[in-house]
Parts: structure tokens; sequence; C-alpha cells
């Protein structure tokens, strides 16, 4: 018998399954090697895509708390009750006008009761938060460490429109984004 001469290419993971063009599949053990590797490969993109969506989800709906952070904390208002509300006309939000970014999109940035301009300032730090948060899943090697450098980043954004509105950040969120 001949022996088996073997050669992977490190091209496109189809190209794995054959020694060359005129035999058949690899013998055995190589190719359950090749197909374990091509299984894993495939195992990781489809982890890598699940975390960067679900982490840009969970980034907008972080992003909408963030909001209430933003405008209430300066205000010395609870960031638990009362539930969301219009500034304006002091009717309570539904659950479908707090659906972060859609909701300002479908009521075209108004108010759903009195009609009061709402800012665009919510979407877009519910969008920020969102796609920093993706990044993270992307952009990081591990999905491991997304939850506490999300924290971080959180922390960042509420100081930064804190900041922007004020021009001063309430001594607790600092120390927060310290630790």
């Amino acid at each position: 018998a001949e022996p088996c001469q073997i050669q992977l290419r490190s091209a496109s993971p189809l190209n794995w399954g054959t020694v060359d063009p005129n035999s058949g599949p690899l013998p055995g053990r190589f190719r359950r090697l090749a197909d374990a590797t091509v299984a894993y490969a495939m195992e990781s993109a489809a982890t890598r895509l699940l975390a960067t969506v679900a982490s840009g989800v969970f980034g907008l709906l972080i992003g909408s708390f963030l909001n209430v952070v933003i405008y209430r904390l300066p205000r010395g208002m609870s960031v638990a009750r009362p539930p969301s509300h219009c500034p304006t006309c002091d009717t309570q939000l539904g659950a479908l006008d707090n659906v972060p970014v859609v909701s300002w999109l479908a009521l075209r940035g108004r108010c759903r009761h009195c009609g009061a301009p709402i800012s665009p300032r919510y979407p877009v730090i519910e969008l920020v938060t969102g796609l920093l948060f993706a990044g993270l899943a992307l952009g990081l090697p591990s999905v491991k460490p997304i939850a506490p450098l999300a924290a971080v980043v959180a922390a960042a954004i509420a100081i930064v429109g804190i900041d922007l509105d004020q021009q001063e950040v309430p001594r607790g969120l600092e120390w927060a984004s310290l630790a």
C-alpha cells in the first residue's frame, strides 16, 4: 500500500476534505480532525454573531435606562420611581412608548399624549450604547470580558450625558465609575 500524502490547505475549509483532486476524502482520523476544525470555526463564528447581536440589543435597553439616569440623577430624583413619564404633561408612558429608538421614530419625536417634542438625545444615547456594546462583543477575542467592560462603557456614557446637560457630574457616579 502506498503511504498517504496529506496536504491540508490554509485556504477555504471546503478544500480540507481532499488530498488532491484525483483522490477521495481524507482517511479516518484526518477527516475527523478536519471536520472538527471546521465545526469549531463555524461554532465560533456563530457564537461571535450571537454575542454581537445580543450585546447590541442589550446595549439599546441599557441606553434607555441610561437616559433615565442622565435625566433624574442630577435632579435628585429616584431612577426607579415613578415609572417613565412625559416631563411636560406628566403622563405615564406605556410599554410601547419605551421601546428603544423605535418608539421615538414611530412617535416622530413627540409625546403621544400632549405632542410635546422629545429630545433626539434619547435615541442617540440608546444607539450609541447599543453600538458600543456590539463593538465590544465584536472586538474582544472572548465573550467573557464583555459584561465588566460594558459596565465601564455605560458609566462613561452616563457621565458624559450628565456632564453635557449639567456641566457637573454627581460624586456618586464618579466613584462608581472608578470601581
